[in-house]
């Protein structure tokens, strides 16, 4: 275990099935690259819908709903599906599966080097920071854009996560219900809190040993696209030194189309009419204007 990881919680442990189902929201359009990168990576993505008018309230209650219908110990890898690709040599479902449980086996998130989405445009709590526990690396922060866990313990964290917000929940993203719920049992089981969390604690991949999230504004640039590179099939983070099995660029926009052309040449990430570009760099561009950050030193 890497210094600065939680307790890992002895929940429900793998069944018997060494493969993963993985889940995205979007449509064949939307997540085009993310399916183009599975296909070769020999992982199939089951596509999630929601109303983009009912916010991600929406998409949380699907999720929830998808956990409980689904055998308790069937890993579950759930990723954003416009900005995300998976490494060519991610071993299939299986590799995934395996991935996880070199990482303890329990509800893992991706983690970010910036606070982002916790609570909305131009706000951040500093007492929720100051519960963020120290991280071995850069990487501090919550990131919902993947995540992995067994659906009974990834229903049993979404319950105990929904109660925490329950009638305050009032911003659209579903990473700050997460993250509520992260600072809120971290805090508890650090502080040693005879009142901790029943539900299965979640550990965030500080090392980027299976999600790498390249996010953040020009404080993180440094943590940038370039700072992953193509060998032998997949990437090594320039800065942990690791082989993640994801990549993840928050937003899109000009960094995620430059991603995809450093990839260039493989069909196995190139998507014909996959948006991206001008326009959808523009609209992130705007969505985060005047947006609050607070990055890890």
């Amino acid at each position: 275990r890497r210094p600065g990881r939680l307790p890992s919680y002895s929940g429900s442990s793998p069944g018997s099935s060494r493969e993963a189902l993985v889940v995205a929201f979007g449509d064949a359009k939307l997540c085009a690259h993310l399916i183009a990168s599975a296909k070769r990576a020999g992982v199939a993505v089951r596509l999630l819908r929601y109303e983009a008018s009912a916010g991600h309230r929406q998409m949380v209650e699907k999720l929830l709903a998808l956990f409980r219908s689904l055998p308790s110990e069937q890993l579950v890898v759930k990723l954003d599906g416009s900005d995300v690709v998976l490494a060519r040599d991610a071993g299939g479902e299986r590799g995934l599966h395996e991935r996880w449980q070199s990482l303890g086996g329990g509800v893992v998130f991706s983690a970010e080097a910036a606070l982002f989405f916790h609570l909305g445009p131009n706000k951040v709590d500093c007492e929720s920071v100051a519960r963020y526990p120290e991280s071995p690396t850069v990487y501090r922060f919550l990131n919902s854009g993947g995540y992995a866990g067994s659906a009974g313990d990834l229903a049993r964290v979404l319950e105990a996560a929904l109660r925490l917000v329950e009638g305050s929940w009032t911003s659209k993203d579903d990473q700050s219900v997460y993250a509520n719920y992260f600072t809120h049992s971290s805090y508890l089981a650090h502080s040693g809190h005879s009142g901790g969390p029943s539900a299965p604690l979640i550990e965030l991949d500080y090392c980027q040993d299976m999600f790498a999230v390249l996010s953040g504004p020009a404080a993180t640039a440094q943590f940038s696209v370039l700072k992953i590179r193509r060998v032998d099939g997949g990437f090594v983070h320039a800065v942990t030194g690791t082989r993640p099995l994801v990549a993840h660029l928050p937003g899109r926009g000009k960094r995620f189309a430059d991603f995809v052309k450093l990839l260039g040449g493989d069909p196995a990430y190139s998507a014909e009419a996959a948006p991206g570009g001008a326009s959808d760099g523009a609209r992130q561009r705007r969505a985060r204007k005047g947006r609050g950050y607070y990055t890890s030193s």
